[in-house]
């Protein structure tokens, strides 16, 4: 099934209508949440790194894990950023 990429049907999939007053509000939150998840996935890596470090882990499994942390934030960070566009064209007029 092909999804069509005209506005109404962006609009209608990212939950926003025209002239929508929320589309500010969810602008933000994606501002805020573009910031937040790339600073818990590092911070989550390092929490990780350091339990891990006093387990005596071994340096190979604590690299791939912390990889692992700021690969998930980046592919959250790219998704987030989808849907910011996603919503910039669903509000934006002419379009």
């Amino acid at each position: 099934m092909v999804e069509s990429l005209t506005p109404d049907a962006v609009r209608a999939q990212v939950g926003v209508k025209s002239g929508d007053v929320r589309t500010k509000k969810d602008h933000r939150v994606l501002d805020v949440l573009s910031v937040a998840v790339p600073m818990a996935g590092i911070a989550a890596a390092f929490a990780i790194d350091d339990a891990l470090q006093a387990k005596g882990v071994g340096q190979v499994l604590r690299a791939t894990i912390y990889l692992g942390c700021f690969g998930a934030a980046a592919y959250a960070t790219a998704e987030i950023d989808r849907k910011r566009g996603s919503l910039d064209r669903a509000v934006t007029p002419g379009r």
